[in-house]
Formats: C-alpha cells, sequence, structure tokens
C-alpha cells in the first residue's frame, strides 16, 4: 500500500470520526422560554410559532395557557412562567404590590378589541342610555378607568351607573339573563354577545387619552437578569414575525385556535381588530409605547400615570414603583441594536 493510498484512508477515517464528534460540540441545546399566555389574538406570536421561527433561533418556546388573570400572575411571580401576556397597565400595579415583574416590551394595540356592548333591542345605543342602568365589568382591568372617563366625557357621572364587577364569563351570562344591562369585556365575550344581535358602544380608544390597552409581556425579573440573551432572541423573533402577519392570515388564525382553543369565529373577528405596533417604538422617543425617559410622563409612562392615579385613588396600591424600575427595555434593546437616547 502507497503512503498515498494510506494517508488517504487515514484522513477518511480522521473526517468520519470528525463527523460524529462534531454535533456534540456544534449544536447546543436550545434555550427554553416558559411563556404565560390567554386565548387572545398575538398574532406576532402565533406567526412566530407558525414558521417555526423560534426553533430557527435556538429558542424552545413553551406555551401554558392560563384561562384568567390572576392564575397567569401567581405563575409569573412564582416563576413557574419567564413571561406572560397582559396588559401594561395590570402589571404596573403587581409590581407596585412588590412583585418581581417588569415590562419588557409592548407587542400590540388591543384598544379597539375590548368593547363595551349591549343589546340595541334593549335601549342601549348610547352613554346617556347608561342612567339608572347596570354594567358589568371586571373592576381595576384595563376597561374598567377608561370606561369611567368615557362616561364622563359624555356627561354621565360614575354615580348615575351601577357598575357590577363580574368577570368577562359572569357578564356575559347576566348580561343575557338581563341581570346586567351592558358589559364591558374583551374577545371572545364581547364577541359572542355581538353573535347575539349585540352592539359595540364604545372601545377604549374613545375614551380621552386612547385607552389603556396596550398589552404586551412582562417579565419574571429574576429569570430577566439571568437570561437577556434569550429574551433579546425572543423579541427580535416577534419583531421579525410581524412584518408578514397579513400574509400569514389562515395559518396565525388556525395556530392561535389551536393553542388557547378559542372559537375560530373568535379568532378572525379579533385578527381584523388587533394592531401590533413597530416593536421598535417601545426605544423610539415620542412613540405612545416609547420606554425612553420613564419618569418623565412621555410615551408609555402617560398610560401608566393615569393607571397610578386610579390605583392609588381606588386604594388597589399604595406604594407606586417608579415607572423606570418597571420598564426593562434592555433586552430589546439589544436585540435591536437600539437604545434610548
Amino acid at each position: 500500500m502507497s503512503r498515498l493510498t494510506v494517508c488517504f484512508r487515514n484522513l477518511m477515517i480522521g473526517i468520519g470520526l470528525l463527523s460524529l464528534l462534531t454535533p456534540a460540540f456544534s449544536q447546543a441545546p436550545p434555550m427554553t422560554i416558559r411563556v404565560g399566555v390567554q386565548p387572545v389574538m398575538i398574532s406576532t406570536l402565533w406567526n412566530a410559532i407558525a414558521q417555526g421561527l423560534f426553533k430557527k433561533s435556538g429558542l424552545d418556546v413553551q406555551l401554558v395557557t392560563f384561562t384568567t388573570g390572576p392564575a397567569q400572575t401567581a405563575a409569573l411571580k412564582s416563576g413557574v412562567v419567564d413571561l406572560a401576556w397582559g396588559a401594561a397597565t395590570t402589571f404596573y400595579a403587581i409590581r407596585s404590590s412588590g412583585a418581581p415583574v417588569q415590562w419588557v416590551a409592548t407587542i400590540g394595540d388591543f384598544n379597539g378589541n375590548d368593547a363595551l356592548v349591549g343589546f340595541p333591542q334593549r335601549g342601549i345605543r348610547t352613554a346617556a342610555d347608561l342612567k339608572g342602568k347596570k354594567v358589568a365589568l371586571p373592576f381595576y382591568t384595563v376597561v374598567h378607568a377608561p370606561f369611567l372617563a368615557w362616561l364622563d366625557a359624555n356627561g354621565v357621572k360614575e354615580s348615575d351607573v351601577e357598575l357590577v364587577n363580574l368577570a368577562p364569563p359572569q357578564a356575559v351570562a347576566a348580561l343575557n339573563n338581563h341581570t346586567v344591562d351592558a358589559m364591558y369585556a374583551w374577545p371572545p365575550f364581547t364577541t359572542e354577545i355581538e353573535s347575539r344581535g349585540g352592539a359595540v358602544l364604545t372601545s377604549p380608544k374613545d375614551a380621552p387619552g386612547g385607552g389603556w390597552s396596550w398589552d404586551g409581556f412582562a417579565a419574571n425579573q429574576n429569570w430577566a437578569e439571568g437570561h437577556e440573551a434569550a429574551l433579546a432572541r425572543f423579541l427580535t423573533v416577534l419583531d421579525q414575525a410581524r412584518s408578514t402577519i397579513p400574509a400569514n392570515r389562515d395559518a396565525i388564525i388556525r395556530t392561535a385556535v389551536q393553542v388557547t382553543g378559542m372559537p375560530e369565529s373568535t379568532a378572525k373577528a379579533s385578527f381584523q381588530l388587533a394592531k401590533f405596533p413597530s416593536l421598535r417604538d417601545n426605544v423610539t422617543p415620542g412613540t405612545a409605547i416609547s420606554m425612553c425617559a420613564a419618569d418623565t410622563g412621555k410615551g408609555l409612562s402617560m398610560v401608566l400615570s393615569q393607571a397610578k392615579a386610579f390605583y392609588m385613588r381606588t386604594g388597589q396600591i399604595t406604594n407606586p414603583a417608579r415607572f423606570s424600575e418597571f420598564l426593562n427595555p434592555k433586552a430589546l434593546s439589544a436585540g435591536l441594536g437600539m437604545h434610548c437616547p
């Protein structure tokens, strides 16, 4: 056997051994992120899942679906989930109670999704028609204060209306059996009423200030501090998925139904209503969701200031957190390569 033949054989053996050993060293296991969600049309998230974008970026996103906000909040506070979906104002109140949660990105504008609904045949068509009537809504949520502001803007006092504190499922039942005259909530509960002949009277976008329904992700602070790179990757994938939402409508709706169990009709209606601003707006001064200059009353802190005043007036919080402690754009800034000035 010639020296050339021996060298070639040894080279092939070496390449063979290398092909067996390389995966063990070069293919790192995907980073796991546990994400709490609710039956909501989060188009960017469902689109990223439908396209397999998280897997391609080395993330193993494990979704945990909750049917109630308090259960999801408890899971986030305890670290059962790393991220949780919801409204910035809601998580601000949770932070002010001492919980280790921070807001990492506003993803969606749902001020056109939430709605006050009633049955026109019962004479509920305008704000004035609510005088002396009962309205069901979940107290201290994103619809509570904007509803009061809308009433005031239309010349109706809070004392003119009897508010009934009901979670959306119970509010639907109460409206259907005539226990209340209208309800303020969000899909799928509002769309259920609409399917039975109900109509939308107003949405948070119609309230002074434009509403509180700026939704996105809060993080368990202890987790976020140790996993900034993974969080940055998660958020940049969502930003990538945003650009192809219109083209992937059917896949998004199908994924939302499969993951959350929401009715397909609700998913389709919600898809049309929800808006998803650029994630870059989170770190761009002057936008409605900007986290820049958090303690100066600009950007997202305008809505948080309204929430702070309302929660303190109603006794929900007594020691409000600084906005700069609650808002954490670090991971998003790193992922996008953008930073507040």
